[in-house]
């Protein structure tokens, strides 16, 4: 008497899938179905027969026959055989399809988490005809994680180009495995590149090694170790080295500690050539480095404590020796009685140089900002002591104590689907010093108070639904001073900043010496188009003149000797390339040419793939620097 297997029957026909066949047929402990299509959460799978029995080992088993057909949100699935076995499952000839997946294999396994496959094809990329992927003879996937391949080979446009005895393809979130190579040209170093190896064995920690070659020195190596525990409890450390000249290495990290939280960094270089070597663009290179440098603070919510060691070398000076810093800060800030008040020690000693002798630096300030009506004001009060213990000279020392007072004037008006505000501000300072024949060789950066003086300044401010328009203008007056800075009517100080929806323009002016500007132009979506030029001489002493220009953009960051430069560049996307680049010139030596700067990024087809190449040049160097990174979607 023929059984009927009737758990299978409840399983075939239970929530949350719907299934409808040709015909079913029951005999002898089988159910075979003809045509089956079943359909639920967002998937419908079909093919051309299904046979299920009733097994011990797994309850139940399945065979489908195809062709098999399982369509799913942005998926697609083909198969020509399919078994199945409670959470295993094995297809033949198995192809699938997403937007960001393509693979083909022999066979296909799946049981405890774990997928197998063999002669696999796979690619992150979505175009129906990959322009790259990786063929394996065998590989091992856990979700989450990545592939472990045997001969996995790297094909781009059907040729390949490059392969191993085995590989690790990523898969998760944060991906271990190897990362598309840097490759560049050095205009002192020629070609150079690198090839990053990348380790996230956990979410709280990960590790970048990048073993390379420079042509002009040999071995080079980088490895960055990053971790992040908490928000409060994260930090790095990257060690880079040329294996002929040395090494530099540096870290910064935090963790709380108590009611605050403490910060540590470090930098260390062992030659010369290691550490130019490491810096892009002959400016960098010319810059002041830190040859050592190892810093500790505590921050709490009232204030902090610091300490730092350094050693200073300047690059531009060929034989100048190293000199040696120590330098330890205290900061403290309290409320009282709707203002703040705060205490702060510097410390700076030369410890290369005893005759040097420490200098010490106290001040004490008390702010409390207030309205009256539409007035802002906002009075500060404050005494510094600026104290050099030099073996040559004695103790020199150096008494500072100010006032000052800030008001503000607001007045805003609806003007049409817009509005216009203007501001008055008059700030007003007075300072009166005491010295031994010293001049301060440190001050806080908030401490602008060295004289009696004031400045007085107006802006209008004009915005619209999509423009805005804003004008600016200062004069300050100096009626006494601190040491050899000279008092008088400083010159009038002017900015702008104008924004349409095809226009920007940024600019400024604080006299011959000292003024900047860069417009900026959209004729299509597609193209901008940016000229500009600066004149920047500061001039010690006029301080006026420098404070505002803390604002300017930055023209040429790493140069901030006096210099007038004009520049002008573009940036474009013409379908899938972009443009970006810039040209400086020297508006003092009839526009001699001072550098260039520009990148150029292609986007293959689907999005599949980008290559990027970033050039720079000095009119220093004979050749320029230049890097190209390549990279594919998903690997």
């Amino acid at each position: 008497m023929p059984v009927t297997p009737l758990p299978l029957l409840i399983a075939l026909a239970a929530p949350p899938w719907a299934w409808q066949a040709q015909a079913v047929h029951v005999h002898e402990g089988q159910v075979r179905v003809e045509r089956p299509c079943l359909e639920g959460q967002g998937w419908r799978l079909q093919a051309a027969e299904a046979v299920g029995m009733q097994d011990d080992a797994c309850q139940p088993r399945w065979h489908l026959t195809g062709p098999i057909e399982a369509t799913g949100p942005d998926t697609r699935i083909e198969a020509s055989r399919a078994r199945a076995c409670g959470a295993r499952l094995s297809l033949d000839q198995p192809r699938l399809r997403s937007a960001r997946l393509r693979l083909e294999a022999r066979r296909l396994h799946w049981a405890e988490g774990t997928l197998e496959a063999e002669a696999l094809t796979v690619s992150g990329c979505g175009c129906p005809d990959p322009p790259w992927y990786v063929t394996a003879t065998h590989a091992d996937w856990t979700p989450g994680g990545g592939v472990w391949a045997t001969w996995p080979v790297l094909w781009l446009g059907g040729l390949p180009v490059a392969t191993a005895p085995f590989g690790y393809v990523p898969t998760g979130d944060r991906r271990s495995g190897v990362l598309p190579p840097r490759l560049g040209f050095d205009g002192q170093d020629g070609l150079h590149g690198r090839l990053p190896l990348y380790w996230a064995p956990s979410d709280r920690f990960d590790l970048t090694l990048s073993p390379g070659w420079r042509q002009a020195r040999g071995a080079e190596a980088r490895g960055l170790l990053r971790w992040a525990q908490t928000v409060d409890d994260q930090g790095q450390l990257e060690a880079r080295g040329i294996w002929t000249e040395g090494g530099t290495i540096s870290g910064t990290g935090s963790a709380g500690w108590g009611p605050a939280r403490l910060s540590l960094a470090g930098a260390a270089s062992s030659s010369e050539p290691a550490r130019q070597a490491q810096f892009r663009g002959l400016p960098e290179r010319q810059r002041d480095h830190l040859a050592q440098s190892t810093m500790a603070v505590v921050a709490g919510a009232d204030g902090e404590l610091g300490g730092q060691l350094l050693t200073l070398q300047d690059l531009r000076a060929e034989g100048r020796p190293h000199t040696l810093w120590a330098q330890g800060w205290a900061a403290w800030r309290a409320p009282a009685a709707g203002g703040t008040v705060g205490l702060d020690l510097l410390t700076l000693e030369r410890l290369d140089d005893t005759s040097a002798g420490p200098v010490a630096d106290i001040a004490l300030r008390a702010e409390h900002p207030f309205a009256l009506g539409p007035l802002q004001l906002e009075p500060r009060l404050g005494a510094a002591s600026v104290t050099h213990l030099g073996e040559a000279a004695g103790a020199d020392q150096a008494l500072v104590a100010w006032a000052a007072l800030r008001a503000e004037l607001a007045v805003q008006r609806a003007l049409g689907t817009g509005h216009h505000a203007w501001r008055l501000q008059l700030d007003g300072r007075l300072a009166e010093a005491s010295s031994r024949g010293i001049r301060a060789p440190l001050r806080p950066d908030d401490r602008p108070f060295s004289g009696r003086g004031t400045q007085a300044r107006l802006e209008s401010d004009l915005v619209g639904a999509d423009w805005r328009f804003r004008v600016g203008g200062a004069v300050p007056y100096e009626a006494g001073v601190v040491g050899d800075e000279v008092a008088g009517l400083g010159p009038a100080l002017v900015d702008l900043d104008l924004d349409l929806s095809a226009v920007s323009l940024l600019g400024g002016w604080g006299g011959p010496d000292a003024w900047w500007g860069s417009l900026q132009v959209r004729p299509a979506d597609a193209l901008t188009l940016r000229a500009g030029g600066a004149a920047l001489h500061p001039d010690r002493q006029h301080p006026w003149r420098r404070s505002p220009l803390d604002q300017r953009p930055a023209l040429l960051a790493s140069d901030a000797s006096p210099h007038r430069t004009l520049h002008g560049g573009l940036a474009s996307r013409l379908g899938p390339v972009r443009l970006d680049g810039q040209v400086v010139v020297d508006a003092e030596s009839a526009l001699a040419y001072r550098g260039a700067w520009g990148s150029v990024a292609f986007e293959g087809r689907c999005q599949c793939w980008s290559v990027r190449l970033d050039a720079s040049h000095e009119a220093n160097r004979p050749w320029p620097d230049a890097a190209v990174a390549l990279a594919l979607t998903g690997l």
